[in-house]
């Protein structure tokens, strides 16, 4: 697949965190690339990553390690240049209402 038809492209995308005294490793080493007008599905059991995965391939989240690309280019930069990125080429439809109740749909775009 060359880098043209890339949509997105993890490269050894990790993510960890900590949950009280735990430490969590939801995502370890991922490699994944998405051409345009590819479906890809992401399958598994509750808490195996997959809305981690998803966060961090839409620039909600920022990996531990690893790189993020859209379109070729690193997502990762200033909050001001992800939040950019994201709003001109990322959509989320969230499983909980995460909009604020007193503000328009456009508004809370």
């Amino acid at each position: 697949m060359s880098a043209a038809e890339t949509v997105i492209e993890a490269r050894g995308v990790g993510l960890s965190y900590r949950d009280g005294q735990r430490h969590v490793t939801a995502l370890h080493d991922i490699d994944l690339a998405v051409a345009r007008g590819e479906r890809v599905a992401l399958v598994g059991p509750s808490g195996s990553g997959k809305s981690s995965l998803l966060f961090v391939l839409g620039g909600l989240r920022r990996p531990t390690h690893g790189d993020v690309l859209l379109l070729g280019r690193p997502l990762a930069g200033g909050a001001d240049a992800t939040a950019d990125v994201r709003r001109r080429h990322v959509g989320f439809l969230f499983q909980e209402p995460f909009l604020v109740p007193y503000l328009t749909v456009r508004e809370n775009a």
